[in-house]
């Protein structure tokens, strides 16, 4: 899996066509989008997930669907509401017992969310269905965190295999400071 961060100077769009373009040599094509809005290559083997969160921009592509999301964690939220409403039983226990609530909460939303991109259905499908954090899609992710520009920011990156550390992540990354990428 290749992934591309970068700053948000660009829509997300141009920023596809140029490393399909570059990076990939696909030059014409065609994308399509299925029922809940995932976009898609036509006729095409190579699957892409865009996310994007104040000036990072975050691309993951794959010759499996995949799903990324990225969030500025530094953003202060009323989490109970969401919690209490998007969260699972066991999902609101291991917020409940977090020390680290911020990155705790931000940590779960990014996961849920990069999964269901996975899944093509985005926070409207099955978001709030899933029973809970456990096998069945937490070795499908991978979590890590990153400061840019005196910002926390958390990304999520899912994929349809038996464990994502089984897999190589590639990054590509074009902004104007460098970034250490943590695992969380």
């Amino acid at each position: 899996m290749k992934i591309y961060i970068t700053k948000n100077n660009v829509k997300s769009l141009e920023l596809l066509d140029k490393i399909l373009r570059n990076d990939f040599n696909i030059i014409d094509y065609s994308i399509i989008k299925n029922k809940y809005g995932k976009k898609y290559l036509e006729n095409s083997n190579l699957y892409f997930n865009i996310s994007h969160s104040n000036e990072i921009i975050a691309i993951c592509f794959d010759d499996v669907e995949c799903g990324i999301d990225i969030e500025d964690s530094s953003k202060v939220r009323r989490f109970t509401e969401i919690v209490k409403r998007y969260f699972t039983y066991y999902e609101q226990k291991i917020f409940d017992n977090c020390n680290q609530k911020q990155e705790c909460f931000y940590k779960i939303w990014t996961s849920k969310e990069a999964y269901s991109k996975l899944l093509g259905t985005g926070i409207n499908g099955y978001f709030h269905d899933f029973k809970e954090i456990d096998d069945k899609y937490l070795h499908n992710i991978k979590t890590l965190k990153f400061t840019y520009h005196q910002k926390q920011y958390i990304l999520s990156i899912a994929m349809p295999c038996t464990n994502i550390s089984d897999f190589e992540l590639q990054f590509d990354i074009e902004l104007d400071q460098e970034i250490f990428l943590e695992s969380i």
